[in-house]
């Protein structure tokens, strides 16, 4: 089941760097990657800068995050921190505590690489006007939508652990 995930987090990470790497080339040659108060720009990069930095946290981002949750465990136990993990490990569920949070990194990778990519849509729609303006109900829907997203995944860890095993 733990591959499914990995197999998911992998799919979404592809489309991720796909719509990024396929719309960059709709930006102008600056890009505005900065904006302040009132969606006014106030921060610039050069195209390419631009994309190969949004492919890195695309990309970067999600799988270290999924790298790590499926081999901390493993190798560093005491830094994980969730509810009654040291039981977890040392039960004979160790293989089903280990492939469940190797489930859960991949979902914190598909929701942080959807994020970014909802970002970079919403940035490539600020660019599209003259002088570019980012509208901030766009990038709060986003953020919020991946808040919310990212409680419910915290909650669902929380209680996936908090019964101890014993």
């Amino acid at each position: 089941m733990d591959r499914l995930f990995y197999a998911l987090a992998a799919l979404a990470i592809a489309v991720s760097a796909i719509v990024i790497a396929a719309t960059s080339p709709a930006l102008p040659a600056t890009v505005a990657s900065h904006f302040g108060v009132g969606g006014v720009a106030n921060g610039y990069l050069p195209r390419d800068e631009y994309e190969l930095s949004m492919l890195a946290l695309a990309i970067g981002i999600p799988f270290s995050i999924t790298l790590l949750m499926a081999t901390l465990p493993r190798v560093l136990p005491g830094l994980v921190n969730v509810p009654n993990l040291r039981a977890w490990l040392a039960s004979p569920r160790r293989n089903e505590a280990l492939a469940s949070l190797g489930a859960f990194g991949a979902v914190a990778a598909i929701l942080f690489t959807a994020c970014i990519a909802a970002a970079h849509l919403v940035l490539l729609r600020a660019n599209a006007v003259s002088p570019p303006h980012l509208d901030p109900v766009a990038l709060g829907v986003v953020l919020g939508v991946f808040g919310l997203a990212f409680l419910a995944w915290a909650i669902a860890l929380i209680r996936r652990f908090h019964a101890d095993p014993r």
